[in-house]
C-alpha cells in the first residue's frame, strides 16, 4: 500500500516544486472519477479538480472527469473519505492518502482522507487554498497509480513527507512532478488508453 504521510514541519526548508515541461504533443486523456464520501463543499471540490487538472495538464495529460453517477465509467477512481472511515479501518493517524494494489501491482483506486487535512491547521486559510491542497493530495495519490512502485521523490509533489514549505506551495498551486515522473506518467497513460481502445474493439 502506498501512503502519503502527514508532513513534519521543517523550518527554513525550501522547495521549488520542480515544474516539468509539458509535452508538445496532443494531451493524453486520463479518465478519472471522484466519489466524495466526505461531503466536501461543492465549490471547494470543483476548485480541487481544477487544481489537479492544471498539474497534469502541464505534463501533457488531460484529466477527463467522469460523472460518478454514470454506469459507463472507465479509468481511475479517487475516493475522498471522512475521518470516521479512516478511524474505523484503523489507518495510522500519520496517513492522509493511499492507493490500492500490492507492492508489485498498481490498481486503479486512490484514497484521500479529507478529514485529516485539519492536521495542517488550515482553519484560517482561504477556501481556495484549502481546495488547492486537496487537489494536490488527489494528484499525488493518482500519481502513485501511474508511476512505478516506490515512486516517492526527494522533492516536488511526489515527496512522501511534506514540509511546511511544501504545504504552502501546494496551497498556492505550485507543487509539480519532475521531468522524469512526467515522462513515466505519460507513458503509463498512453498504455492505459491503448488498453481501453483494445477493450472497446473486442
Amino acid at each position: 500500500m502506498s501512503t502519503f504521510l502527514v508532513a513534519a514541519v521543517v523550518a527554513g526548508l525550501t522547495n521549488t516544486g520542480q515544474a516539468a515541461s509539458a509535452s508538445s504533443a496532443k494531451p493524453l486523456p486520463l479518465p478519472v472519477t471522484v466519489f466524495d464520501y466526505a461531503n466536501v463543499p461543492t465549490q471547494w471540490l470543483s476548485w480541487a479538480k481544477e487544481s489537479m487538472s492544471r498539474i497534469y495538464e502541464e505534463i501533457g495529460v488531460e484529466i477527463a472527469w467522469q460523472d460518478a453517477r454514470s454506469e459507463a465509467r472507465t479509468g481511475l477512481i479517487v475516493l475522498i473519505l471522512p475521518e470516521s472511515r479512516s478511524t474505523k479501518e484503523g489507518i495510522p493517524q500519520s496517513v492522509i492518502g493511499y492507493t490500492s494494489g500490492t507492492a508489485d501491482e498498481r490498481r486503479r483506486v486512490a484514497y484521500v482522507l479529507y478529514g485529516r487535512m485539519d492536521q495542517f491547521r488550515l482553519e484560517q486559510a482561504p477556501a481556495i487554498q484549502r481546495a488547492n491542497l486537496l487537489g494536490h493530495l488527489m494528484a499525488h495519490e493518482v500519481g502513485h497509480l501511474l508511476l512505478p512502485v516506490q515512486s516517492h521523490s526527494p522533492s516536488g509533489i511526489m515527496r512522501a513527507r511534506w514540509s511546511r514549505a511544501d504545504l504552502e506551495l501546494a496551497q498556492q498551486g505550485r507543487l509539480r512532478f519532475s521531468a522524469d515522473q512526467a515522462q513515466s506518467i505519460r507513458s503509463k497513460v498512453s498504455r492505459l488508453a491503448e488498453d481501453r481502445r483494445g477493450a472497446q474493439a473486442r
